[in-house]
């Protein structure tokens, strides 16, 4: 009897993987060298900047902090020699390709800050993602705020 327990929960824990609901098998979003730009008492934005890449194509939904009332995605373009930036409602990030957030350039607003960030703080975000079948995943990160850009 015992033999065949333990047959049993070998085969569970093998076949565990190819079972796993297709949210669990979405590919999560690899954040790399991200940063929140810091704030001066009663400013009320905020940037961040990063790199993001999937396995899979994959699509930026929505963004959420611990220290905003909302993120948003922006991108910023040289118009008649003015800057302009607008809000885009998804991002789209190609199976392996790095989409760089970087300021001048398509970056995530943080509105409605509710304190100073400083130098050091940690902001959370959780972004969603949703594939072309249309699952949703989620990936949190923890970003440290900065003065300015560290390149």
């Amino acid at each position: 009897m015992k033999m065949m327990t333990s047959a049993a929960a070998a085969f569970v824990l093998l076949a565990s993987p190819l079972c796993a609901s297709p949210a669990a098998a979405a590919s999560a979003l690899d954040v790399r060298d991200g940063w929140v730009s810091a704030t001066v008492p009663g400013q009320s934005v905020a940037a961040a900047y990063m790199t993001l890449r999937s396995a899979t194509a994959v699509r930026l939904v929505t963004v959420i902090t611990n220290v905003s009332d909302a993120a948003q995605i922006h991108a910023m373009s040289l118009e008649n020699g003015v800057m302009r930036m607008r809000h885009l409602e998804t991002l789209a990030i190609p199976t392996g390709q790095a989409i760089t957030l970087a300021p001048g350039a398509v970056h995530l607003m943080l509105t409605g800050v509710k304190r100073p960030l400083k130098p050091g703080d940690i902001v959370q975000l959780e972004f969603t993602t949703v594939d072309g079948t249309g699952t949703k995943a989620s990936t949190r990160v923890d970003l440290p705020v900065r003065k300015e850009s560290p390149r």
